[in-house]
């Protein structure tokens, strides 16, 4: 059987203003989906689960996409020699707008 490796989740101490600005009823959305994709191989490309570009303004290195119409972004990168994802952005795109935190943001 192959042993598949677990990661820690590390939030940025801005998660919790950031998801103020999202409607509660989708925090546990975004929560599970976090816990489901991340703790295991959050390095594999997927539908929902992309590598981003560098650089760019949050420093991340990859991008989780969620929600009804995938409105809702987590952005993250990953520490290999701590197993660890650290969580450093939680957002909302409406079309070509991203908007972290109740701000505008261009990556």
């Amino acid at each position: 059987m192959r042993n598949i490796k677990s990661y820690a989740l590390v939030y940025d101490e801005d998660i919790q203003r950031q998801l103020q600005h999202i409607p509660l009823k989708h925090h546990s959305l975004i929560e599970n989906e976090i816990k489901t994709q991340l703790t295991y191989q959050p390095n594999v490309t997927s539908k929902n689960r992309k590598s981003l570009r560098i650089p760019n303004i949050l420093f991340a290195t990859w991008e989780l996409r969620t929600g009804n119409k995938n409105e809702y972004r987590i952005f993250y990168t990953i520490n290999e020699n701590l197993s660890e994802v650290q969580i450093l952005a939680i957002g909302t795109k409406v079309k070509n707008a991203l908007s972290i935190g109740g701000e505008e943001v261009i990556l």
